[in-house]
Parts: C-alpha cells; sequence; structure tokens
C-alpha cells in the first residue's frame, strides 16, 4: 500500500493513463482498491489534489488525465511498484472490456420477509448481460455481498459462469 502523497499521485495518474479514456470517479477509486495501492482517504484526498492542480479534468462526470498529468505518469511511471503495474493493468483491462460492450453495474439491497435480498447485475443498451438475487438473513452480509461486487463485478460475472459452465477457465480470462 502507497502511503505518501506523491506516490499515490503518480499511481493515480499512471492508473488513468493506462486506461487511456475517460474514467467515472468510482471506477477510478474502485481500480485503486482493488491493486491495494490506497485507501479510501488517502485516494480522496490526492484525487481532490490531482483536479486542483490540474492534472486531471472532469466532463460529463468522467475525469480525464489532462496533457500536465500525462506527462507526470509517463516520466514517473518507474516509481509505481511492477506489482502495482500489473495489478493495474489487470484490472483496467477487465473493466474496460466490460464498458466497451456498453455494460453498466447495479447492485441493491432491500429489506425482505425479515432479512434482506442484494440484487446485482450488468446490463448494456440492448439487454440484461447478467443478474443475480440472493436473500441473506443478515444485513451485514448483503453489504458484504454489495461492496464486493462493486469492486470486481467483472470477477463476479465470470465466477458465475465459471461455476455455471463447469469451466473453471472462464475465471482466469481477460
Amino acid at each position: 500500500m502507497l502511503t505518501k502523497e506523491n506516490e499515490i499521485k503518480v499511481f493515480i495518474l499512471y492508473l488513468i493513463n493506462y486506461a487511456g479514456c475517460g474514467l467515472a470517479y468510482d471506477d477510478i477509486f474502485n481500480l485503486a482498491q482493488e491493486t491495494g495501492a490506497t485507501g479510501y482517504f488517502d485516494f480522496s484526498e490526492v484525487f481532490a489534489k490531482l483536479a486542483q492542480e490540474n492534472n486531471v479534468r472532469e466532463n460529463d462526470e468522467l475525469y480525464f488525465i489532462t496533457e500536465r498529468g500525462r506527462t507526470i505518469a509517463e516520466n514517473l511511471a518507474h516509481l509505481v511498484p511492477t506489482i502495482l503495474k500489473n495489478k493495474c493493468a489487470a484490472s483496467a483491462a477487465r473493466l474496460l472490456e466490460l464498458k466497451k460492450l456498453g455494460a453498466d453495474f447495479y447492485s441493491k439491497i432491500e429489506p425482505e420477509n425479515g432479512g434482506y435480498r442484494f440484487i446485482c447485475g450488468i446490463k448494456n443498451k440492448n439487454s440484461e448481460i447478467f443478474n443475480i438475487s440472493l436473500l441473506v438473513k443478515e444485513e451485514s452480509a448483503a453489504d458484504n455481498m454489495q461492496k464486493i461486487f462493486n469492486e470486481r463485478p467483472d470477477y463476479i460475472y465470470r465466477a458465475v459462469l465459471a461455476m455455471m459452465t463447469g469451466d473453471p477457465a472462464f475465471i482466469l480470462r481477460d
């Protein structure tokens, strides 16, 4: 986990630059969390500074790296640990593949019959690609399911495909 502000800045810029397209704040945060590079508060604070310093800019709820940010990312990429670069590449590739298909992820929790129904899915403009609904007794279990799905919807989708088809290779595909 990165602890110094400048390390976190370089990592976030590296991540956005690697993606090569605009990303929603939640996508950037989830990718950073997935790699284990930074915690919520450090990420939020540093990201705000990147925007103030004109290293990233927002347009229609998507964030793009600026030329200034790209220069920093490219010149200081060697400071990002290789393990984080590899995790970043794998995570971004999975997310971008589903985004390229026009996929949107959703999840919600609803009280039901003394328990909690967790509902999650992936849809594109034409159809529902994936949908799961589970009833659990504990709200904390539903909260945990939602957290995990929101962090890795692509992985959950592939894991369910692997289980339902009996083909574990689905999990490993990028």
